[in-house]
């Protein structure tokens, strides 16, 4: 039954914005395994902190033989079964990458903020994955290296959500669709109108679904401009960043908490 809306404060955007603005032109291109890349982490990593997360880093090969690293985020200590948020925060090269997929990061930083010290009904880990353009590495490492896939209850996914286009919620693969269509219905309840989608697993909750482990992702209609050199700040829309974090923020403290293992 949807109704929760408790948070230590309301997803107004502006974070999101900030962490967008900062990834796309303070940082630039942040291709896999590069010095940009690693600044991107570190100020990820940061972020985290000062919210009073407890962060690890998980490093891993590139499949061009570079390291990359996965940003890990928690109330405390990994729990025993969970839900993971996560956006890759690396991008192609000669672009910005600010809505893909700094818009992402964005949106799980500012997530991250709303629900720091507010007690959830299911426990969620934040990631922020490293070398997803191409053969997701990084989601791909994080799965590998679980100690059980059971222990994920579902895994949401943020890419490309910061254009005024459709918003687009959907799921990936032979599994279990509840976590999207849970997501689904508390957009609804907000009063958005869904796009009809296809998600082709071009992004890291393919990793998950392969595994069998249900997705949420999140996107929107329009990524003309993705793995190009118009991929910045002028195409990015704060009322944007602030529905899909609405809707974000909304879907976690609304899920079941009688779900503790996956079906």
């Amino acid at each position: 039954m949807l109704g929760r809306r408790v948070s230590s404060r309301p997803f107004l955007g502006s974070e999101a914005h900030k962490t967008t603005k900062f990834l796309a032109e303070g940082i630039g291109p942040r291709v896999a395994g590069s010095d940009a890349e690693r600044a991107a982490a570190e100020y990820i990593l940061g972020s985290f902190r000062s919210m009073g997360y407890r962060t690890s880093l998980q490093s891993f090969r590139t499949p061009n033989e570079t390291e990359s690293q996965n940003i890990i985020a928690c109330a405390g200590d990994l729990p025993e079964r969970f839900i993971v948020v996560g956006a890759h925060y690396d991008s192609v090269t000669e672009t910005p990458g600010a809505n893909d997929n700094a818009s992402g990061v964005g949106v799980l930083l500012e997530t991250a903020l709303c629900l720091a010290g507010i007690e959830l009904p299911m426990p969620v880990v934040y990631v922020a994955f490293g070398s997803e353009e191409g053969p997701h590495a990084g989601s791909k490492h994080f799965v590998e290296t679980l100690a059980s896939r059971d222990v994920v209850l579902g895994m949401i996914n943020l890419d490309a959500v910061g254009v005024d286009a459709g918003m687009e919620i959907g799921c990936y693969g032979e599994v279990d669709p509840w976590l999207a269509n849970h997501c689904r219905g508390v957009a609804e309840w907000l009063g958005y109108t869904l796009s009809e989608c296809n998600f082709g697993g071009k992004s890291d909750y393919a990793s998950f679904s392969d595994a069998g482990i249900p997705v949420a992702c999140f996107a929107r209609t329009d990524q003309s401009s993705a793995h190009t050199p118009d991929d910045t700040m002028e195409i990015i829309s704060a009322d944007g960043l602030a529905q899909i974090g609405e809707v974000l923020v909304a879907s976690i403290v609304n899920l079941p908490a009688r779900r503790t293992k996956r079906r």
